[in-house]
Protein backbone atom coordinates (compact mmCIF):
# COMPACT_ATOMS: atom_id res chain seq x y z
CA UNK A 1 0.00 0.00 0.00
CA UNK A 2 1.18 3.50 -0.81
CA UNK A 3 2.29 4.89 2.60
CA UNK A 4 0.61 8.23 1.95
CA UNK A 5 -2.71 6.48 1.27
CA UNK A 6 -2.34 4.61 4.55
CA UNK A 7 -1.64 7.89 6.34
CA UNK A 8 -4.89 9.36 5.03
CA UNK A 9 -6.85 6.26 6.03
CA UNK A 10 -5.27 6.18 9.48
CA UNK A 11 -5.92 9.87 9.97
CA UNK A 12 -9.65 9.31 9.51
CA UNK A 13 -10.03 12.73 7.94
CA UNK A 14 -10.25 13.97 4.37
CA UNK A 15 -9.83 17.22 2.43
CA UNK A 16 -11.41 17.79 -0.96
CA UNK A 17 -11.68 20.49 -3.61
CA UNK A 18 -14.22 20.58 -6.44
CA UNK A 19 -14.50 22.77 -9.53
CA UNK A 20 -17.53 23.53 -11.68
CA UNK A 21 -17.86 26.08 -14.47
CA UNK A 22 -20.62 28.70 -14.51
CA UNK A 23 -21.73 28.08 -10.96
CA UNK A 24 -23.13 30.44 -8.37
CA UNK A 25 -24.42 29.27 -5.02
CA UNK A 26 -27.98 30.14 -6.02
CA UNK A 27 -28.01 28.61 -9.51
CA UNK A 28 -29.91 25.31 -9.93
CA UNK A 29 -26.87 23.47 -11.32
CA UNK A 30 -24.70 24.59 -8.45
CA UNK A 31 -27.37 23.74 -5.89
CA UNK A 32 -27.52 20.22 -7.29
CA UNK A 33 -23.74 19.96 -7.13
CA UNK A 34 -23.70 21.10 -3.50
CA UNK A 35 -26.37 18.56 -2.60
CA UNK A 36 -24.34 15.88 -4.37
CA UNK A 37 -21.20 17.01 -2.51
CA UNK A 38 -22.95 16.82 0.85
CA UNK A 39 -24.29 13.37 0.04
CA UNK A 40 -20.86 12.17 -1.09
CA UNK A 41 -19.19 13.53 2.05
CA UNK A 42 -21.61 11.70 4.32
CA UNK A 43 -21.23 8.50 2.28
CA UNK A 44 -17.43 8.66 2.49
CA UNK A 45 -17.55 9.20 6.24
CA UNK A 46 -19.83 6.19 6.66
CA UNK A 47 -17.70 3.96 4.43
CA UNK A 48 -14.27 4.94 5.78
CA UNK A 49 -14.95 5.96 9.36
CA UNK A 50 -13.49 9.40 8.66
CA UNK A 51 -14.06 11.69 11.60
CA UNK A 52 -14.26 14.86 9.49
CA UNK A 53 -14.28 16.13 5.93
CA UNK A 54 -13.79 19.64 4.55
CA UNK A 55 -14.96 20.66 1.07
CA UNK A 56 -14.80 23.70 -1.20
CA UNK A 57 -16.38 24.40 -4.58
CA UNK A 58 -14.88 26.99 -6.92
CA UNK A 59 -15.89 28.73 -10.12
CA UNK A 60 -13.08 30.69 -11.70
CA UNK A 61 -11.68 32.91 -8.96
CA UNK A 62 -14.62 32.47 -6.62
CA UNK A 63 -15.28 29.98 -3.85
CA UNK A 64 -19.02 29.42 -4.24
CA UNK A 65 -19.43 26.82 -1.51
CA UNK A 66 -17.40 25.62 1.44
CA UNK A 67 -18.58 23.29 4.18
CA UNK A 68 -17.20 20.98 6.84
CA UNK A 69 -18.60 17.74 8.21
CA UNK A 70 -18.03 15.70 11.35
CA UNK A 71 -15.72 16.46 14.26
CA UNK A 72 -12.14 17.73 14.15
CA UNK A 73 -11.79 16.78 17.82
CA UNK A 74 -13.99 14.07 19.26
CA UNK A 75 -12.91 14.79 22.82
CA UNK A 76 -14.06 18.40 22.79
CA UNK A 77 -16.77 17.69 20.19
CA UNK A 78 -15.33 20.55 18.12
CA UNK A 79 -16.40 20.73 14.49
CA UNK A 80 -13.79 21.64 11.87
CA UNK A 81 -13.74 25.21 10.59
CA UNK A 82 -12.77 26.49 7.18
CA UNK A 83 -9.24 26.97 8.57
CA UNK A 84 -8.82 23.51 10.09
CA UNK A 85 -5.64 21.93 8.75
CA UNK A 86 -5.48 18.48 7.14
CA UNK A 87 -2.41 16.64 5.91
CA UNK A 88 -3.01 16.48 2.15
CA UNK A 89 -0.57 13.62 1.47
CA UNK A 90 0.65 13.19 -2.08
CA UNK A 91 -1.29 16.22 -3.31
CA UNK A 92 1.79 17.97 -1.86
CA UNK A 93 3.63 16.89 -5.02
CA UNK A 94 1.68 19.48 -6.99
CA UNK A 95 3.21 22.25 -4.87
CA UNK A 96 6.68 20.75 -5.39
CA UNK A 97 6.10 20.76 -9.15
CA UNK A 98 5.05 24.43 -8.98
CA UNK A 99 8.25 25.19 -7.05
CA UNK A 100 10.34 23.55 -9.78
CA UNK A 101 8.56 25.45 -12.55
CA UNK A 102 9.16 28.70 -10.65
CA UNK A 103 12.88 27.92 -10.75
CA UNK A 104 12.54 27.33 -14.50
CA UNK A 105 10.75 30.67 -14.91
CA UNK A 106 13.49 32.36 -12.89
CA UNK A 107 16.17 30.89 -15.16
CA UNK A 108 17.83 29.01 -12.32
CA UNK A 109 17.34 25.51 -13.72
CA UNK A 110 16.43 23.66 -16.91
CA UNK A 111 14.16 20.63 -16.81
CA UNK A 112 16.36 18.58 -19.11
CA UNK A 113 19.72 19.28 -17.53
CA UNK A 114 21.26 16.59 -15.28
CA UNK A 115 20.28 16.82 -11.62
CA UNK A 116 23.99 16.45 -10.79
CA UNK A 117 24.61 19.93 -12.20
CA UNK A 118 22.46 21.46 -9.47
CA UNK A 119 22.95 19.05 -6.56
CA UNK A 120 26.66 18.38 -6.75
CA UNK A 121 26.54 15.82 -3.90
CA UNK A 122 23.97 13.67 -5.76
CA UNK A 123 25.38 10.26 -6.67
CA UNK A 124 24.32 6.61 -6.88
CA UNK A 125 25.97 3.19 -7.20
CA UNK A 126 24.82 2.99 -10.83
CA UNK A 127 27.01 5.14 -13.12
CA UNK A 128 23.92 6.04 -15.19
CA UNK A 129 22.77 8.32 -12.35
CA UNK A 130 24.47 11.19 -14.20
CA UNK A 131 21.68 10.89 -16.81
CA UNK A 132 18.93 11.66 -14.28
CA UNK A 133 17.40 15.03 -15.16
CA UNK A 134 15.16 17.42 -13.24
CA UNK A 135 12.23 16.45 -15.45
CA UNK A 136 12.66 12.81 -14.40
CA UNK A 137 12.08 13.76 -10.77
CA UNK A 138 8.69 15.14 -11.81
CA UNK A 139 7.56 12.40 -14.20
CA UNK A 140 8.69 9.46 -12.03
CA UNK A 141 11.10 8.17 -14.68
CA UNK A 142 14.43 8.60 -12.86
CA UNK A 143 14.63 4.89 -12.07
CA UNK A 144 15.08 5.27 -8.32
CA UNK A 145 14.80 1.86 -6.66
CA UNK A 146 12.12 2.64 -4.09
CA UNK A 147 11.23 5.01 -1.30
CA UNK A 148 13.14 6.23 1.75
CA UNK A 149 10.74 5.73 4.64
CA UNK A 150 13.00 5.88 7.69
CA UNK A 151 11.80 8.83 9.79
CA UNK A 152 9.22 9.70 7.14
CA UNK A 153 6.44 9.56 9.75
CA UNK A 154 7.11 10.65 13.32
CA UNK A 155 5.11 11.91 16.28
CA UNK A 156 7.62 14.67 17.06
CA UNK A 157 9.49 17.19 14.90
CA UNK A 158 12.45 15.74 13.00
CA UNK A 159 15.54 17.79 13.91
CA UNK A 160 17.36 16.97 10.66
CA UNK A 161 16.16 17.30 7.08
CA UNK A 162 14.43 14.16 5.84
CA UNK A 163 15.30 15.05 2.24
CA UNK A 164 19.01 15.31 3.17
CA UNK A 165 18.72 11.83 4.66
CA UNK A 166 17.14 10.55 1.43
CA UNK A 167 19.91 12.14 -0.64
CA UNK A 168 22.52 10.36 1.50
CA UNK A 169 20.73 7.00 1.40
CA UNK A 170 20.40 6.98 -2.37
CA UNK A 171 24.18 7.18 -2.77
CA UNK A 172 24.48 3.46 -1.96
CA UNK A 173 21.55 2.41 -4.16
CA UNK A 174 21.37 1.29 -7.77
CA UNK A 175 18.90 2.40 -10.41
CA UNK A 176 16.20 -0.15 -11.27
CA UNK A 177 16.11 0.92 -14.90
CA UNK A 178 17.83 3.31 -17.26
CA UNK A 179 16.84 6.93 -16.52
CA UNK A 180 13.87 7.96 -18.65
CA UNK A 181 13.04 4.40 -19.75
CA UNK A 182 9.66 4.25 -17.99
CA UNK A 183 7.61 6.06 -15.38
CA UNK A 184 7.00 4.24 -12.09
CA UNK A 185 5.43 6.17 -9.20
CA UNK A 186 8.14 7.07 -6.69
CA UNK A 187 8.25 9.48 -3.78
CA UNK A 188 12.01 9.96 -3.74
CA UNK A 189 12.04 12.16 -6.83
CA UNK A 190 9.79 14.71 -5.16
CA UNK A 191 11.69 14.41 -1.90
CA UNK A 192 14.88 15.32 -3.77
CA UNK A 193 13.12 18.39 -5.18
CA UNK A 194 13.53 19.83 -1.69
CA UNK A 195 17.31 19.48 -2.04
CA UNK A 196 17.19 20.93 -5.55
CA UNK A 197 15.37 24.04 -4.34
CA UNK A 198 17.85 24.52 -1.50
CA UNK A 199 20.86 23.98 -3.75
CA UNK A 200 19.92 26.66 -6.28
CA UNK A 201 18.27 29.23 -3.99
CA UNK A 202 20.13 28.86 -0.69
CA UNK A 203 16.77 28.68 1.07
CA UNK A 204 15.04 25.76 2.72
CA UNK A 205 12.27 24.21 0.67
CA UNK A 206 9.64 25.31 3.21
CA UNK A 207 10.91 28.90 3.14
CA UNK A 208 10.98 29.03 -0.65
CA UNK A 209 7.44 27.67 -0.99
CA UNK A 210 6.18 30.10 1.66
CA UNK A 211 7.77 33.13 0.03
CA UNK A 212 7.16 32.25 -3.62
CA UNK A 213 3.80 30.45 -3.53
CA UNK A 214 1.86 30.61 -0.26
CA UNK A 215 2.36 34.28 0.63
CA UNK A 216 1.70 35.69 -2.87
CA UNK A 217 -1.44 33.56 -3.23
CA UNK A 218 -2.71 34.45 0.25
CA UNK A 219 -2.54 30.83 1.40
CA UNK A 220 -2.30 31.97 5.00
CA UNK A 221 -3.06 28.65 6.68
CA UNK A 222 -0.94 26.14 4.73
CA UNK A 223 2.26 24.99 6.36
CA UNK A 224 4.76 22.17 6.72
CA UNK A 225 5.13 20.35 10.08
CA UNK A 226 8.32 22.02 11.22
CA UNK A 227 7.04 22.12 14.79
CA UNK A 228 3.96 21.27 16.84
CA UNK A 229 0.78 22.95 15.64
CA UNK A 230 -1.63 24.66 18.05
CA UNK A 231 -3.99 21.98 19.34
CA UNK A 232 -7.12 23.51 17.87
CA UNK A 233 -5.62 24.19 14.42
CA UNK A 234 -5.69 20.71 12.86
CA UNK A 235 -8.07 17.77 12.59
CA UNK A 236 -7.15 15.02 15.03
CA UNK A 237 -6.28 11.50 13.92
CA UNK A 238 -7.98 8.53 15.52
CA UNK A 239 -7.45 4.79 15.77
CA UNK A 240 -11.05 3.78 16.31
CA UNK A 241 -11.94 6.39 18.97
CA UNK A 242 -8.45 6.74 20.43
CA UNK A 243 -6.84 10.11 19.59
CA UNK A 244 -3.38 9.91 18.01
CA UNK A 245 -0.55 12.44 18.30
CA UNK A 246 0.07 15.01 15.59
CA UNK A 247 1.50 13.35 12.50
CA UNK A 248 4.82 14.73 11.29
CA UNK A 249 5.03 13.61 7.68
CA UNK A 250 8.59 14.74 7.04
CA UNK A 251 8.75 14.21 3.29
CA UNK A 252 7.54 17.73 2.56
CA UNK A 253 7.92 17.65 -1.21
CA UNK A 254 6.21 14.31 -1.69
CA UNK A 255 3.53 14.30 0.99
CA UNK A 256 3.94 16.46 4.09
CA UNK A 257 1.91 19.60 3.44
CA UNK A 258 -0.93 20.58 5.78
CA UNK A 259 -3.58 22.74 4.12
CA UNK A 260 -7.28 23.55 3.76
CA UNK A 261 -9.70 23.46 0.81
CA UNK A 262 -9.89 27.26 0.91
CA UNK A 263 -6.11 27.52 0.52
CA UNK A 264 -5.88 24.79 -2.11
CA UNK A 265 -8.60 26.62 -4.03
CA UNK A 266 -5.99 29.32 -4.66
CA UNK A 267 -3.79 26.73 -6.39
CA UNK A 268 -6.71 25.61 -8.54
CA UNK A 269 -7.54 29.21 -9.41
CA UNK A 270 -3.92 29.81 -10.38
CA UNK A 271 -3.99 26.92 -12.84
CA UNK A 272 -7.34 28.01 -14.27
CA UNK A 273 -5.87 31.51 -14.65
CA UNK A 274 -2.86 30.16 -16.57
CA UNK A 275 -0.47 31.04 -13.77
CA UNK A 276 -2.26 34.07 -12.41
CA UNK A 277 -4.83 34.79 -9.69
CA UNK A 278 -6.13 38.34 -9.98
CA UNK A 279 -3.07 40.55 -10.41
CA UNK A 280 -0.69 38.02 -8.86
CA UNK A 281 1.29 35.87 -11.27
CA UNK A 282 2.88 32.71 -9.82
CA UNK A 283 3.93 30.92 -13.02
CA UNK A 284 4.31 31.83 -16.67
CA UNK A 285 1.64 30.62 -19.07
CA UNK A 286 4.30 28.44 -20.69
CA UNK A 287 5.08 26.69 -17.42
CA UNK A 288 1.41 26.04 -16.67
CA UNK A 289 0.97 24.63 -20.17
CA UNK A 290 4.06 22.42 -19.75
CA UNK A 291 2.62 20.99 -16.52
CA UNK A 292 -0.44 19.84 -18.47
CA UNK A 293 1.52 17.81 -21.04
CA UNK A 294 1.46 14.01 -20.73
CA UNK A 295 5.03 13.10 -19.79
CA UNK A 296 4.70 9.37 -20.35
Amino acid sequence: MNPFRSVIVAACCLLSLLYISGCSSSSPGCTDTILEGRSAAKEVMEQTGASSISLALIDGEQVVWAETFGLADKTSQAAPSANTLYCIGSTSKMVAAIAVMKLVDQGLISLDRPLKEYITSFSMASPEYTQVTVRMLLDHSAGFPGGEYRNSETSAPLPLSFSAQALETIKSQRLKHEPGYMSVYANDGFTLIEQLVSAVTGKSYAQFVQEEIFTPLGMNTSRYPLDYFPEESFAKRYADDTPQPQLFLNSFGSGGLYSTPMDMAKIAMMFLGKGRVGTVRILSEASVAAMGVDQT
